[in-house]
């Protein structure tokens, strides 16, 4: 049995020095409360001996640092933990959120590939209805709920349609954000206008009422020349 080397008549702070020990593990996050523990009940121990045999054991100073970082440690932990968890709650809202965006997607895509074989969108007034009539030929699951398990509202017209979904408010907050929009609508092509009335030819022998408009002379052209009069001889 392995035994601590104390000086004779000099008290031992050998399970002070394990308490220390134990609380300076505490501050390790996987090991926090097993240390913790350790330390506390150690601590415990070494009080007790060194208030029955003082003159055996000592290392109050060390009981007490020992204490302190059991106590550091462990709030610690439960600041770490409370945190994970935090993150946690914020990362399963972001996914429900992503996870309402595909399902709404996936509405629309089977709106349009209706649009695309009927001409135009059909008339439904709620999920229910806009499920028995596009599944399976148009979409082989369509989805009824979002992300929150909340149910979609469908509202469709031969132009149109319009996919909502109304997502909770974030952890922490009483605010509700914008809800999330899926639309579309189909226009057909306009018509193409009808050609320019052709212009009707006068009748042969008929003049036009609209007078020429006047041509201004050419400075480049030669004059006209005028012919002189011969003249005559006498007689």
């Amino acid at each position: 049995m392995l035994r601590r080397l104390r000086e004779p008549g000099k008290p031992s702070a050998f399970w002070a020095g394990l308490a220390l020990s134990a609380g300076a593990l505490s501050l390790v996050p996987l090991t926090a409360p097993i240390a913790a523990t350790a330390a506390a009940l150690l601590s415990l121990i070494a009080i007790f001996l060194c208030s029955r045999y003082p003159e055996k054991h000592t290392g109050r100073t060390k009981i007490l640092v020992a204490l302190g970082l059991c106590l550091l440690g462990m709030t610690l932990f439960f600041a770490e933990g409370a945190l994970f968890w935090r993150w946690k709650i914020y990362q399963s809202y972001e996914q429900r959120l992503a996870v309402t965006h595909l399902r709404l997607d996936q509405v629309a895509q089977a709106m349009e590939q209706y649009r695309q074989e009927k001409g135009a969108y059909p008339m439904i007034d709620g999920i229910m209805t806009a499920r028995s009539e596009l599944e399976p030929k148009f979409a082989s699951h369509f989805p009824v709920l979002d992300g929150f398990d909340e149910a979609i509202s469908v509202t469709s017209r031969p132009e149109g349609f319009l996919v909502v979904a109304s997502p909770p408010p974030p952890p922490g907050s009483h605010v509700s954000p914008p809800p999330i929009v899926a639309e579309g609508g189909f226009q057909p092509a306009p018509a193409p206008a009808p050609p320019a009335p052709l212009e009707e030819a006068p009748p042969p022998g008929a003049t036009s009422s609209i007078a020429p408009e006047p041509t201004a002379p050419n400075p480049a052209a030669p004059a006209p020349t005028v012919p002189m009069p011969e003249a005559k001889t006498p007689q």
